[in-house]
C-alpha cells in the first residue's frame, strides 16, 4: 500500500461490546446503506467490500471484571487486526466500518504491523473528545472503548490478546487532537508516556 493508494477494501466491523450502549453495530449496515462505496466509487476510487467480520468469542480469554466483554472485543481485535493487515499488505487502503471505538484496538495494530513489516514507524492522529488511554487498571467504567490507544502503544495487561511480538505503535507517535475529558489516572498514563 502507498500513499497515493485509490484501491480501497470495506471492512465491516459490528462491534458495540466495547461500550456501556447498543446501537454501534448497525453502523456498517447504514454506511453501506447511504451509499459509502458509490461515493468512493465517484471520488476516483477502485472499492472492493470485504463484508462484515463474523466473530466468536475468543474463549481463550479472559473474563475481567475490569475490561467488560473482553472475550468479544478481543475476537473482534484479532479478526480485524489480521484483516486490516492483509488488506494493506495486498496493496489496498482498508477502511473500517464500525462499530464502537474499540475496533481501533485492531484496525490501528494491523497498520502498525504492516508498518513495522516495511520498516517504518507508525503515526496516529487521534480525532476524540476522549483520550482512551485508559486501560482496566485505570477504567472508571471498565467499558474497552476507552482503551483502544493504550492498547495499541502496549499496555501490559492487554497481553493475551494478540501475540507478545506485535509491533507496537511509539507513544510519542501518537497526536491527539479536541480531546476535552481525560480521567484522572488516564492523564498521569498519558504523560507518563509522553502521548
Amino acid at each position: 500500500m502507498n500513499a497515493q493508494s485509490r484501491s480501497v477494501t470495506l471492512i465491516g466491523a459490528p462491534l458495540e461490546e466495547g461500550s456501556g450502549r447498543r446501537g454501534a453495530a448497525m453502523g456498517p449496515a447504514a454506511l453501506r446503506i447511504a451509499g459509502i462505496d458509490q461515493t468512493l466509487i465517484e471520488l476516483g476510487h477502485d472499492v472492493a467490500d470485504n463484508g462484515d467480520l463474523n466473530i466468536v468469542p475468543a474463549m481463550d480469554l479472559p473474563v475481567h471484571p475490569k475490561a467488560h466483554n473482553l472475550r468479544i472485543v478481543g475476537a473482534f481485535t484479532r479478526a480485524l487486526e489480521s484483516s486490516v493487515y492483509d488488506v494493506a499488505a495486498s496493496g489496498r487502503f482498508p477502511l473500517i466500518l464500525g462499530g464502537d471505538h474499540s475496533l481501533s484496538m485492531g484496525s490501528v495494530s494491523g497498520m502498525a504491523r504492516y508498518a513495522a513489516s516495511k520498516g517504518r514507524p507508525l503515526f496516529v492522529l487521534w480525532l476524540d473528545a476522549h483520550a482512551d488511554f485508559n486501560s482496566p487498571a485505570t477504567s472508571p467504567s471498565g467499558n474497552i472503548h476507552g482503551m483502544p490507544v493504550a492498547f495499541f502503544c502496549g499496555e501490559a495487561e492487554f497481553a493475551e490478546i494478540l501475540p507478545k511480538d506485535r509491533p507496537f505503535v511509539d507513544p510519542k507517535n501518537v497526536f491527539q487532537v479536541g480531546i476535552r475529558s481525560v480521567d484522572a489516572r488516564e492523564r498521569e498514563e498519558i504523560h507518563e508516556h509522553g502521548v
